[in-house]
C-alpha cells in the first residue's frame, strides 16, 4: 500500500515537515505498521521527549526542535534491524538531516535543543554537529506545491515541490531501496545498507548535472559492516550514453531518447532507464566533500527500485500515463520531472 501528501499549498517549511512527518507514521496496515516517531523535542523553551512524538502540530516546530524516525524492519544475521532518519529545524525551518543505517539515535547528550547520536549516523543534509548543527533550506517558504509518496512495504519515499502555476522541481528529496535485498547462504545481506538517500533545492534538483553528478548526488554506503573499507559517499546515478562521429559522449537516456512515431500508437509512449548508483574506479583515494570512511573504497551500489530516468525532459511536473518503470507498480500513472520519471497515482497535480 501507499500513503501520499497530494497538492499542499505550502505557506511554511513548518506545515511541509508536519505533514511529512505526519502521514510517514500513518498507515493503512496496521497501528504502527509504517515509520515510527522514536525521540522528538519541541525545541528551544519547550519539552523534550526521550521516547515517543510530541510533535503534535505546526506550531510544535519551533526553533532547534527535532524528531527520529524509524522505518520498517528488516532482517539481517537472524536479527531484526532498522534504518533511522533524524531531523532538527531552526526558526525559519530549515533542516539538518542525519542517517543512521542500522543503530538508531540512542547516545549523546539529546536534550530540548540538541538530538541524539548514533554511532553509526551520517550527515545526509545541513551541517556542524549534533552540540552545533547548522541548517539548509530544503522546502521552499511558501508559493508552492507540495507532493509525496510514501511506501508502506519499505521505507522508499519522494517528497518534491514546484512553484505555484507550474515550474521546475524546487525540492527533491527521497530515499530509494536498492533491490533486492541479498543473503548469504547463513542469512547475512551481502550489502548491510541497500538504500541510497537524496536531498537538495534549486531548480536542477531533478537533472542529470546533479542526481548523475559525483559531488551532488545521493548518498549512500559502500562496504558497510567492513570496518576498514566502509565509506559513506556520493553515489552518482549513473545514464546511458553513446559515441558520436567524433567519439564523444553524448547523453541518450535521459533526456535525449523519445519514442519513435508508431501508426500502432495513438498516444505518446516514453522510454524508462534504471539508475545504476556507484563510486567510480577512478575516484579510488579521492575525497568528495561529505565522504566520511576509507575513500579508497568504489564500486556498484546497485540499481535504484522505484525512481527512474526518462528519456524526454519534462519543464514542469507532468502526469504521464501508460508508463512501467518496472519496479512492481506496474503500468499506469507516473510523473515526469525534469529527467526522471516518479512514481504516483492518478491524482491531478495543481499548478
Amino acid at each position: 500500500m501507499t500513503l501520499y501528501i497530494k497538492n499542499l499549498s505550502l505557506t511554511n517549511p513548518q506545515l511541509g515537515w508536519y505533514t511529512l512527518k505526519t502521514q510517514m507514521i500513518a498507515s493503512t496496515l496496521a497501528p504502527g505498521a509504517n515509520w515510527t516517531v522514536i525521540s522528538s523535542s519541541t525545541g528551544s523553551g519547550g519539552v523534550y521527549a526521550q521516547s515517543g512524538d510530541i510533535i503534535t502540530s505546526v506550531s510544535s516546530l519551533g526553533n532547534l526542535s527535532w524528531f527520529v524516525l524509524r522505518g520498517h524492519a528488516f532482517i539481517d544475521s537472524g536479527v531484526t534491524c532498522y534504518r533511522y532518519l533524524c531531523f532538527q529545524f531552526n526558526a525559519a525551518g530549515d533542516v539538518r538531516i542525519t542517517y543512521s543505517p542500522r543503530l538508531g539515535f540512542v547516545a549523546g547528550s539529546p536534550s530540548t535543543t540538541q538530538v541524539p547520536s548514533a554511532t553509526d549516523g551520517q550527515l545526509v543534509y545541513g551541517g556542524g554537529t549534533d552540540a552545533s548543527p547548522t541548517f539548509a533550506a530544503l522546502l521552499p517558504t511558501g508559493g508552492t506545491w507540495m507532493q509525496a509518496l510514501i511506501s508502506e512495504v519499505d521505507d522508499f519515499f519522494e517528497v518534491f515541490t514546484y512553484n505555484v502555476g507550474g515550474s521546475a522541481l524546487t525540492s527533491l528529496f527521497y530515499l530509494d531501496p536498492i533491490p533486492p535485498p541479498v543473503y548469504t547462504i547463513s542469512g547475512n545481506l551481502i550489502d548491510g545498507d541497500p538504500v541510497v538517500i537524496y536531498a537538495r533545492a534549486g531548480v536542477d534538483c531533478s537533472l542529470r548535472s546533479t542526481i548523475g553528478q559525483e559531488a551532488k548526488a545521493a548518498f549512500g554506503t559502500l562496504g558497510y559492516g567492513l570496518p576498514l573499507q566502509t565509506l559513506w559517499a556520493r553515489l552518482a546515478a549513473g545514464w546511458r550514453a553513446v559515441a558520436d562521429s567524433s567519439d564523444v559522449a553524448q547523453q541518450q537516456i535521459p533526456a535525449g531518447l523519445v519514442t519513435q512515431p508508431s501508426p500502432y500508437i495513438s498516444v505518446p509512449t516514453y522510454r524508462a532507464e534504471t539508475m545504476l548508483y556507484g563510486r567510480r574506479t577512478a575516484l579510488s583515494g579521492t575525497t568528495i566533500p561529505g565522504d566520511v570512511g576509507n575513500v579508497n573504497t568504489v564500486g556498484a551500489k546497485g540499481e535504484g527500485t522505484y525512481l527512474r530516468w526518462s528519456g524526454t525532459l519534462f519543464a514542469t511536473p507532468t502526469l504521464v500515463d501508460a508508463v512501467d518503470l518496472g519496479c512492481g507498480c506496474g503500468t499506469g500513472v507516473v510523473i515526469g520531472a525534469g529527467h526522471l520519471f516518479l512514481p504516483w497515482t492518478d491524482t491531478a497535480l495543481s499548478m
